[in-house]
């Protein structure tokens, strides 16, 4: 099964004082789709902020009902701050490294998002894609949140 979104043309005015970090996208017809087979592709661009802050980020939890994905997408140099997650299993960017998934968020930046075989590929900013196996099913798809940070 294959999801395939667009995003760049969901588009929302945030006022100076308001802010709204979370974006979901959940519906009863995502049962009918596996997280364990999916094809996700978007872009994605923080608006500037008055105050400029150090390692901004936003992260793509893909929850199933066995179990979740969290990808956290950042500024370039702040990978050792971060952690993806599959399952139960974290990886850590203090040992690992996961510069492939850091670009500059000011910019629109394409990402695409796969899993098939119990393999989880991002692909961010046309780098080279990062892969990283899981061991378990995580099932039929619940929610997916896009969660920014900075």
């Amino acid at each position: 099964m294959t999801i395939s979104s667009n995003l760049a043309n969901v588009k929302g005015v945030i006022q100076q004082e308001s802010f709204f970090p979370v974006f979901t996208l959940s519906n009863e017809a995502l049962d009918s789709l596996s997280v364990d087979q999916m094809s996700m592709q978007f872009s994605a661009q923080l608006l500037p902020v008055e105050t400029p802050q150090n390692c901004r980020s936003f992260s793509i939890l893909i929850k199933g009902a066995n179990d979740r994905i969290r990808i956290p997408i950042f500024e370039e140099g702040c990978y050792g701050l971060f952690n993806l997650s599959v399952g139960d299993h974290d990886i850590s960017g203090k040992t690992t490294d996961l510069s492939r998934l850091s670009t500059d968020l000011s910019k629109n930046t394409p990402i695409s998002i796969y899993t098939g075989e119990q393999t989880l590929t991002i692909a961010v900013d046309e780098k080279e894609s990062f892969s990283v196996n899981y061991p378990n099913s995580l099932g039929p798809l619940k929610v997916i949140k896009f969660i920014a940070s900075g």
